[in-house]
């Protein structure tokens, strides 16, 4: 088990997240990572996990075991499960056997409990009076993290500042430290004098060589000459900053990696560690490049060849896949990702994007085996959504329907989905199905497509001023929706208002209606009575669609 401590002086410079982005690219090559949250004041890491975790599922955490042997004297004899949080499904990939992806927390920092505890462990006594137990009980927390998680990686993210916590784990629990440091000569000052401490050899009890990373971060990036001239300015006064590291101590020192300053994490955080291909104009911003460096330096002598061929082979399917949605020509778009598919075959969202082309191109079978591949990696309810639609298309009404249910309140799009189904499957009657779309007016009253549903069910029934009202409602939602338009028209066309038909389905036409809408069988009534009619050929071929015109010929 490596262990890992990303250390800075000061908050702010980005330690948990670059410590977060790390154990995301460890996880995808299958190893096994631990993180460890030891910002006790400031607990950071779950929140950026926060998406994979339920949050009913409540976990005490380092600082209740601590508590538990400084306040109690009670050793805890196994790691379980309360003291964790199981990350593996964030792992794109399938969950290899005996790997693992584990948070300990700090606590929970949201009661009163934790705090109390916190301030109540003394440190001094733990460290610093004689016959202290401090150290052999954190070199015994490690053991029983490598016995009961047997983590590849154990990531520690450590406070801020010069504490006994920060120490310990720097100098005791870590065999490679991250010092992370905005380029300020307070940030710059407190990162020395914890480096001096760390390789004082009075100070390394264990006798362990400590490996030191250094890495300045917040710094723009720009492509102008004096913006760059600047850059290389920083970073060589920030490596002279640290050249005792070879004069006092004979360790080599590497240059520093450099992390740019992202304004999209700004305003939202994400794990964005990029791979080798990126193309930081078009695809990726320059953190992704950054932490990949990050990475690198972390890991350079940990891959055996065997494993530095499997994360090329992840990073080659990454680039087909990307490469995929640039790619104009479908058929060419899917042997893309049938290759990345064999370089990767533990990557859900390539098995995704493989039968959402599939369905484009009406391979319903071929899109059902993709999206089946899909959910075996990651059960998620979007993909079961997208089985739902491909069964609908193979005319399996009842399986469409059971995929649907199970996920019906995720979104207004899948309930939507859900309600066609159960019309279709249990052939609701007009007034049945006008039922179906108030109780989905209920459950999603901010939601056009509900209002657009409604409407359609009331022009069924004649009651056209109540259809019309829905579909305005539908379209003050969202006035840029083809759909709505052409639902528009087909209430005036059922109420026999010709002119006002076709002043809305142009509408519908010129913001790009799909021409699979004019045959859906929700509308049959309005539009196969058109299909010979001039005016309406006319506005077809006017606006494109001229294989709209192909399968009208054909019916």
């Amino acid at each position: 088990m490596k262990t890992v401590s990303f250390y800075s002086y000061k908050g702010g410079v980005g330690r948990t997240l670059a410590l977060s982005n790390i154990a995301k690219r460890l996880v995808e090559l299958g190893k096994s990572v631990c993180m460890l949250d030891f910002d006790l004041e400031a607990p950071g890491l779950y929140y950026k996990f926060k998406k994979n975790i339920n949050t009913s599922d409540s976990k005490i955490g380092i600082v209740d075991y601590i508590y538990e042997f400084s306040e109690n004297n009670n050793l805890i004899q196994k790691i379980t499960s309360d003291y964790y949080y199981d990350l593996s499904k964030l792992s794109s990939g399938k969950k290899s056997e005996g790997k693992s992806f584990t948070l300990i927390p700090a606590g929970n920092i949201d009661k009163q409990d934790y705090w109390e505890k916190l301030s109540r462990i003394n440190w001094i006594q733990l460290f610093y009076e004689q016959n202290s137990k401090g150290i052999p009980f954190f070199l015994d927390l490690k053991e029983k993290i490598k016995r009961d998680l047997n983590p590849d990686y154990l990531l520690i993210d450590t406070r801020t500042g010069i504490t006994e916590i920060s120490g310990m784990t720097m100098s005791i629990l870590s065999d490679q430290i991250v010092f992370l440091s905005a380029n300020n000569e307070e940030n710059i000052t407190g990162c020395q004098r914890v480096i001096k401490s760390i390789l004082n050899p009075e100070n390394n009890l264990l006798g362990i060589d400590k490996d030191i990373v250094l890495v300045l971060t917040r710094i723009p990036y720009s492509e102008e000459p004096q913006e760059k001239e600047k850059e290389i300015k920083a970073r060589k006064y920030f490596y002279n900053q640290f050249t005792f590291i070879k004069e006092q101590f004979n360790k080599d020192i590497q240059d520093p990696i450099v992390i740019h300053s992202d304004r999209d994490l700004e305003y939202s955080e994400e794990l964005k560690i990029g791979y080798d291909f990126d193309d930081i104009k078009i695809n990726k911003s320059l953190i992704g490049q950054d932490y990949l460096k990050l990475f690198n330096r972390i890991t350079k002598d940990d891959f055996s060849e065997e494993e530095r061929d499997l994360f090329n082979n992840i990073k080659k399917a990454e680039m087909l896949y990307v490469e995929s949605f640039r790619e104009i020509d479908t058929n060419k778009a899917i042997e893309l990702l049938k290759e990345a598919v064999k370089l990767n075959r533990n990557e859900s969202k390539y098995y995704f994007k493989l039968g959402d082309l599939y369905y484009d191109e009406k391979r319903y079978v071929d899109a059902l085996e993709a999206v089946n591949e899909a959910i075996e990696i990651n059960d998620s309810p979007w993909y079961h959504n997208f089985k739902g639609c491909t069964y609908a298309k193979l005319g399996e009404g009842h399986k469409a329907l059971q995929e649907f249910e199970e996920y019906k309140f995720i979104g207004a799009n899948v309930y939507q989905n859900y309600i066609l189904a159960k019309k279709e499957v249990h052939r609701l009657s007009d007034s049945d199905w006008l039922k179906e779309c108030n109780l989905f007016i209920d459950f999603f009253p901010q939601e056009p497509e509900a209002y657009n549903a409604r409407a359609n069910a009331y022009r069924l029934l004649g009651e056209f001023e109540l259809a019309l009202k829905d579909a305005y409602k539908a379209i003050e939602f969202d006035p840029e929706n083809p759909v709505y338009y052409a639902t528009l028209s087909e209430i005036r066309f059922t109420a026999g208002n010709m002119d006002e038909f076709y002043v809305n389905f142009e509408r519908a036409l010129k913001l790009e209606l799909s021409s699979d809408a004019i045959f859906e069988k929700e509308v049959e009534d309005v539009y196969i009575k058109l299909f010979k009619e001039e005016r309406f050929r006319d506005l077809l071929e006017k606006y494109g669609y001229a294989g709209s015109l192909n399968k009208i010929d054909k019916i």
